[in-house]
């Protein structure tokens, strides 16, 4: 009875160990300065089991996430933009798909029997192996894909100061709809995402900010489209 006992709790922490390693799909376009979103943890989380990220699991979606995004992008032949889009997360669901298990019995609803062996001096019993069947997951055939454009700056964002000097207003429009992020610094930087983003926006073609003035300070305006594909434009902020 002892035995029995140990070997039910043995295949439940199994089942149960099972059930933890599956991990959904993602439905959901995630981009730079993302913070306590379940989904980017996930992200990670996928990220981490591939060998691409060596993180924490945070939930914030920064430098070295989008390294590693940007990583993965590279392994799948992708455009590597940093920004997990369309493309990105049907390569990842792909991958999520391969790895799932084959459903045991107990998935099934069927159960094994307890059995009792009895030794017998003269007969001994036969064991006939069964067959293995493998099982193999084929990823589906992705659909022929039009090459994504890269969204483009129809007017571009030119500083201008408030009347009483206290504000630069920021205004640019896009060629498509795309996300938007805004970062801000005291010196000019080849990589922009390293920074922390000052404001970010929604999917539009027109876009306002405003920021508050410092001598010498560099802006970044970045626009990302649903495909991941970005163009930033770089400009100066005017001191006084």
């Amino acid at each position: 009875m002892k035995q029995r006992i140990i070997t039910i709790v043995a295949i439940a922490l199994l089942f149960a160990g099972v059930a933890h390693a599956q991990q959904a799909a993602f439905d959901t376009n995630l981009h730079y300065g993302m913070t306590g979103n379940t989904d980017v943890e996930a992200l990670q989380e996928f990220l981490t089991s591939n060998g691409d990220y060596t993180g924490p699991i945070t939930g914030n979606f920064f430098y070295l996430t989008a390294v590693a995004v940007k990583k993965f992008q590279l392994e799948q032949g992708l455009p590597q933009t940093g920004y997990f889009g369309v493309l990105s997360r049907a390569a990842a669901n792909t991958i999520i798909a391969t790895q799932l298990p084959a459903p045991s019995a107990a998935e099934v609803g069927t159960s094994t029997p307890a059995t009792t062996t009895t030794v017998v001096p003269v007969t001994t019993p036969q064991i006939t192996s069964q067959p293995q069947t493998t099982m193999t997951n084929q990823a589906p055939a992705q659909p022929a894909t039009a090459v994504a454009q890269a969204p483009q700056f129809m007017q571009a964002p030119t500083p201008t100061l408030n009347v009483d000097k206290s504000e630069v207003n920021l205004a640019w429009t896009t060629d498509q709809a795309a996300t938007a992020t805004l970062y801000v610094d005291m010196a000019r930087h080849d990589d922009w995402s390293q920074l922390q983003p000052l404001e970010t926006f929604d999917a539009n073609t027109n876009f306002t900010a405003q920021v508050d003035p410092k001598r010498g300070v560099w802006f970044y305006a970045v626009i990302i489209t649903a495909n991941g594909q970005s163009t930033v434009h770089t400009g100066q902020l005017p001191g006084f």
